[in-house]
């Protein structure tokens, strides 16, 4: 390979490298990030290729290849948001067939009562938030 040769489907895009495919009948475009270097472009022909092939095999999970790539949301792709209080609910609604309703009560006092019921996305949660709900379920829901 030359100095100047790309594989198929890998070229330079402001110095650093991108690779193109087909992909529900349009040309996708995804930046590496990485630099444009003889070993670099190799792996991203690499790459490429994985990528054809599981698009080929139907196999393909565009937003778990690429999950900051812009596409996602063109593609209709694009990470959902999920609040605090939407998993709690779900989870109360789980533990419900597994413990008694007085438990139940006490799981919901702590769940409701607490930050968790607020708005917060899960991203946005931390760590304080956690050992908070842990501590009162050790007093409350022993």
């Amino acid at each position: 390979m030359s100095a100047k040769a790309y594989p198929t489907g890998v070229e330079s895009h402001g110095g650093s490298l991108r690779i193109w495919f087909m992909y529900k009948g349009a040309r996708t475009r995804e930046s590496l990030g990485v630099p444009d270097t003889p070993k670099n472009r190799k792996i991203a022909g690499e790459l490429r290729a994985s990528v054809c092939f599981a698009i080929k095999t139907g196999s393909f999970n565009y937003a778990a290849q690429f999950p900051d790539s812009p596409n996602l949301k063109k593609l209709g792709l694009e990470k959902k948001e999920i609040r605090v209080a939407e998993l709690a609910e779900k989870w109360l609604q789980l533990k419900k067939m597994e413990i008694t309703t007085n438990a139940f009560g006490r799981y919901c006092s702590v769940v409701i009562g607490s930050d968790v019921s607020s708005n917060h996305l899960i991203k946005e949660f931390t760590r304080t938030n956690s050992e908070f709900i842990r501590f009162s379920f050790y007093f409350l829901c022993p």
